[in-house]
């Protein structure tokens, strides 16, 4: 690699944890995060103003395929970036998962969204849910690519 390309690239620490995209994986804490890491291109990031909040994770379930993050793919995920509607990694009852997230405001509910049509999304309470948004998903990339 020439230095210009090294230089479009950026290393983000994997946690060993699994997200689902599907019905949830228990999520264990920040323990799990690895010191392994995965080069990714600086050109997938979207809106991350700090690349030290960076975290990636690989997905398990099929509940996000039409949003194109299949099994086995890895989502790069901003710690604590709450922005906008969007897809986020959230911890709801012990299960940590990647969804989409529309927020209500003036009703104070948070709809959680699948990108598969065979799973319903779920609105709940955003003042009463248990729903913990961790950061906003940024980029994705597929596992064959690594």
């Amino acid at each position: 690699k020439d230095n210009r390309e090294a230089k479009d690239m950026i290393s983000v620490p994997l946690i060993s944890q699994k997200i689902s995209a599907g019905y949830g994986e228990t999520f264990l804490s920040d323990e799990n995060i690895t010191m392994k890491k995965i080069s990714i291109p600086t050109s997938i990031l979207h809106g991350v103003t700090d690349a030290s909040t960076l975290v990636s994770a690989e997905v398990k379930g099929d509940s996000m395929i039409d949003a194109n993050i299949y099994p086995g793919d890895y989502v790069f995920f901003a710690k604590g970036m709450i922005k906008g509607e969007g897809i986020y990694v959230i911890a709801l009852a012990g299960d940590i998962m990647v969804k989409r997230l529309a927020f209500d405001a003036l009703s104070r509910r948070l709809t959680i969204i699948s990108e598969n049509k065979n799973y319903p999304p779920k609105t709940v309470d955003a003042d009463e849910s248990g729903v913990r948004i961790l950061g906003k998903v940024v980029g994705w990339i597929h596992n064959e690519m690594l």
